[in-house]
This record gives structure tokens, C-alpha cells and sequence, in this order.
């Protein structure tokens, strides 16, 4: 079977793309202008991977016309990855990539000569500041999201939902994605590897830090970080 994939350059497709390519047939990338070395290393070893330029964000998401006719005729899935994850990203930028572009590329599944299966990577964070369980037919529990990524996820997510196609849908939710198991490699610096940044940052000021009785820091015994590998998340 042949596959269309987005976001293979972000911190979950390096290893998405060593466990997938082996198994299909062609496996169609999809990477923004700015994305296009990058994508060329990572494919370099996989003959069967083809690196086609696009935008999540623009109505025609492949630049090519020609290109978009020929994957639609022959993909059986498509795996969406792609997202802007930055929790500093505004609004704007977190609605056009997260929500703008799932809703492009359910359209481009619908397109699609064949029934597609629409595998969808969310993220736990939908869940907003809901504690215990949700289960998954109740998303809509009136969760307040602390930053755009987190609300345009689950806005996304909801997209998927409620989307009709003609193929199956599969929602993903990993939690924080960290290092490698093994190695602790990770491709992007983000998460809780922005608290380590901070915390090698405030070395300069460690004349004040070590003036304090204690250091004040915001801690619940009962939080759970639900944080998992990226190699075990692929």
C-alpha cells in the first residue's frame, strides 16, 4: 500500500519513517521549501520514499497539481503529523497549521480515488486541565486548554471526529514526547527539555540562588507527567 505522510521532519517522524518505510509500498512526505534538505537526509536510504513540496496551510496542500493527482490515485493511507507544536506559538499560527491543516488534508483524503484510512497523531494535551480519566467517547468535557497548541489540537481533533470520509479514521494521543530510551537522542529541544534549559540558564545567578534558604518551586506529589520515549512512541 502506498502512503502520503506530513510532519516525518518533527521531533516524532525521524523514527515514524525507519518503522513505516520498510512496510509500504511508496511512501509519499510531505515537507514545506524550508524542510526540503532535511527531508532529503532522512529519505536518502529509503529509495521508496518521495519527497514532495507542499503546505498544510494552503487550500492546495501539494505544490504540484500533477503530483496531487497522481498520489490521490494511488494512496491507501495517509498518516498527519504535521502541527505547530511551539507553546509560544500565537493563535494565529497554532489555528492556521493545527486546524486550517487537518481540515486540508481531510479534504485531500477525500479527494482520494480510493477509501483512505486517515491516521491522525493528537496529543494527550487535548485533555486540557481534566484530571482521572476521559473516556473517548466524551472529549467535550468542558476543559479549559492552557495555551493555543493545546485548544488547536483538540479543535483539530474534534475535526477528525466529525469528519466524513469514506475511509477509517485513527486517533493518536501520546503524551510528552521525550529522548530516545536507549540513547536519550531527541531531534527537537522542546518540553520539559525548556525547564532544563532554564535551570542551566539560572547557573549565572547561582551567587543568589545559593543566598536562599530554599529554592520555591511549584510541586504536587499527586502529578503524573505522562511522558514516553520518542522511540516507543513511533
Amino acid at each position: 500500500m502506498d502512503v502520503l505522510a506530513t510532519g516525518i521532519t518533527g521531533t516524532l517522524g525521524p523514527q515514524v519513517l525507519e518503522h513505516l518505510a520498510p512496510h509500504v509500498g511508496k511512501l509519499y512526505i510531505l515537507v514545506r521549501a524550508e524542510s526540503a534538505k532535511r527531508a532529503r537526509e532522512l529519505c536518502a536510504r529509503w529509495p521508496n520514499v518521495v519527497p514532495l513540496e507542499g503546505e498544510l496551510s494552503h487550500a492546495e496542500v501539494l505544490a504540484d497539481p500533477k503530483a496531487a493527482r497522481e498520489v490521490q490515485g494511488k494512496i491507501g493511507a495517509i498518516l498527519h503529523m504535521g502541527s505547530k507544536s511551539e507553546l509560544t506559538a500565537t493563535h494565529a499560527e497554532c489555528f492556521l497549521h493545527n486546524v486550517v491543516g487537518t481540515q486540508n488534508m481531510l479534504y485531500f483524503a477525500g479527494a482520494c480515488q480510493y477509501p483512505v484510512h486517515f491516521h491522525y497523531l493528537s496529543t494527550i494535551a487535548v485533555a486540557g486541565d481534566l484530571s482521572g480519566e476521559m473516556p473517548e467517547d466524551q472529549v467535550d468535557l468542558g476543559q479549559v486548554h492552557a495555551n493555543h497548541y493545546s485548544k488547536t489540537k483538540y479543535e483539530a481533533e474534534m475535526l477528525v471526529r466529525h469528519w466524513r470520509l469514506n475511509g477509517a479514521k485513527s486517533i493518536y494521543r501520546p503524551g510528552i514526547i521525550v529522548g530516545d530510551s536507549k540513547s536519550g537522542r531527541i531531534s527537537k529541544v522542546d518540553g520539559p527539555y525548556l525547564f532544563l534549559e532554564a535551570l542551566n540558564r539560572a547557573r549565572a545567578h547561582r551567587p543568589l540562588v545559593n543566598a536562599l534558604k530554599y529554592l520555591p518551586m511549584p510541586y504536587n506529589r499527586a502529578t503524573c507527567l505522562p511522558m514516553v520515549p520518542v522511540d516507543l512512541a513511533a
